[in-house]
């Protein structure tokens, strides 16, 4: 079995010791993808939901899904905490996913027993029959809804502008991309 590992914060003696005494592949940078061509499991814990969908990105083929084992933040409590119009148009492989997937819960540590708290080994359910791959809608990985989304909110932002040193009107600007209220001078 081969094992493939990456982590930012590795040192080179780290590294050195993972290969050599351990016998693992050690990547010096980040891959730029992460393909899943055979039974992999990817060790995530406490991974930013941005890292998860990459990676699932990079094996959203019907071929290499399968292939996966997640062992990282329970993808459900993304799903249930992130309104579903915004996690399908951020992160559509994460929120596509969920329903499909099994999650079988790490049992935490007595000693830390904050640490990893909703780590969970997730895979595709057994029973679990994932759309053919002629199903677009599924598959795709379009981000056109995301950019829709965030154009829309980009447009509808309330904004201030500054009048006469004190007073101060309430105005929407269409069409201006920062976020929160700003303050111009006339």
């Amino acid at each position: 079995m081969s094992v493939t590992i990456f982590d930012p914060v590795f040192t080179p003696d780290d590294a050195s010791y993972l290969r050599d005494h351990a016998g693992y592949v050690v990547l010096s940078t980040e891959p730029e993808n992460y393909e899943a061509s055979s039974d992999t499991v990817a060790y995530m814990p406490h991974c930013d939901l941005s890292l998860f969908e990459t990676f699932l990105r990079d094996n959203w083929f019907p071929g290499r899904i399968s292939n996966i084992v997640l062992v990282g933040n329970n993808l459900s409590d993304y799903a249930d905490n992130i309104p579903s119009r915004k996690l399908s148009a951020v992160y559509p492989c994460v929120a596509k996913l969920v329903p499909y997937l099994e999650s079988r819960p790490i049992p935490r540590s007595d000693l830390l027993w904050s640490a990893f708290n909703s780590i969970s080994m997730q895979r595709i359910r057994g029973s679990a029959v994932l759309p053919k791959y002629d199903d677009h809608h599924f598959w795709s990985q379009s981000q056109s809804d995301a950019t829709t989304l965030i154009i829309r909110q980009k447009q509808t932002i309330p904004r201030y502008r500054k009048t006469d040193g004190a007073i101060l009107e309430r105005r929407k600007i269409e069409g201006e991309g920062e976020r929160g209220e700003r303050m111009q001078k006339l």
